[in-house]
């Protein structure tokens, strides 16, 4: 089923229901190795956001040991992934730079810059078997951690939720907006883009049309913090690389393009977080819980659209 919450169900219901189907998701792809391991952790950890998404909206509504008991194995398994994830980013960020400025590389440039990049990540895939298998082991104690979740989680609490998570990205979309480039708080100000983009999701059954161009709204903030840090990671192994990629590519030109990149990137986040977190988090509660409560609204017929 469709990672979204049927409020016609208690929410416990619903939100163990969609646990359970991620983390069916996560493990599948988790056992696929071989040629498809990049795809597979890439696969993987985006079910671990749906769930850690899911497990943020229903926050107001746990105790904080609880809350921590649950939270703890799905933030492991994620933390596992995150050297094959990273690996597999840099060479993407690559590969979206060379279609933008064909011409920054040589052939010749590219060619070696790529390999370098490739072959770390299949070094790191070669030895990723122990770590997966852990992931897998910590999903079975996640699914565990669950069964304890109470019908004291009521729709009010999801609406708790998605206060917390709104008031959450705004906060950090102002702090990034003051912090350098590399500053952990752009990894933050990302972290909490993307949660609140997941809940909206979760919550599109709500008005679908409303809430739904909301949640594609916060998808495409998600997505450009998203590129700007594979950016990062890409620069990051720049850094790393003993010598120039190539001899007829100094670092340095290809660095000051990420650089640029990145810093336009950033400006065209906080200008669309601007938009989006214009309204306060109250009220924005406050609709979503109005919106619920009257019900989408029908379909008009062809006779009314004519």
């Amino acid at each position: 089923m469709a990672y979204a919450l049927d409020l016609r169900l208690p929410p416990p219901t619903e939100l163990c229901r969609v646990v359970r189907e991620e983390c069916r998701q996560a493990k599948a792809h988790l056992r696929r190795r071989g040629s498809l391991l990049p795809e597979s952790v890439h696969e993987a950890r985006r079910a671990l956001r749906r769930v850690r998404a899911a497990l943020l909206i229903v926050r107001p509504g746990l105790a904080a040991a609880d809350y921590a008991a649950a939270l703890a194995p799905w933030r492991e398994a994620g933390r596992r992934l995150c050297a094959q994830r990273d690996a597999q980013s840099a060479i993407e960020a690559l590969e979206r730079l060379e279609r933008v400025a064909p011409t920054l590389l040589t052939p010749s440039a590219r060619a070696r810059l790529e390999r370098g990049l490739r072959q770390r990540r299949d070094r790191l895939s070669r030895g990723a078997d122990p770590e997966l298998d852990a992931a897998l082991v910590e999903l079975g104690g996640a699914q565990r951690a669950i069964a304890g979740w109470t019908s004291e989680l009521t729709p009010e609490v999801l609406w708790r939720g998605m206060r917390d998570g709104h008031a959450r990205a705004a906060a950090a979309a102002a702090l990034a907006a003051a912090a350098p480039a590399d500053d952990p708080a752009w990894h933050r100000f990302r972290q909490r883009v993307r949660a609140h983009w997941l809940q909206l999701e979760l919550l599109r059954p709500v008005w679908p049309a409303l809430v739904g161009a909301q949640a594609q709204e916060a998808r495409r903030l998600s997505q450009l913090l998203g590129r700007e840090r594979d950016l990062l990671l890409l620069d990051q192994r720049l850094v790393a690389l003993r010598g120039d990629p190539a001899p007829d590519c100094p670092r340095a030109p290809l660095r000051a393009e990420v650089a640029r990149r990145r810093e336009l990137m950033r400006s065209r986040a906080l200008a669309l977080a601007a938009v989006s977190f214009s309204e306060g988090a109250r009220a924005f509660s406050r609709r979503l819980r109005r919106a619920a409560q009257a019900g989408p609204p029908p379909a008009r017929s062809g006779e009314d659209s004519g």
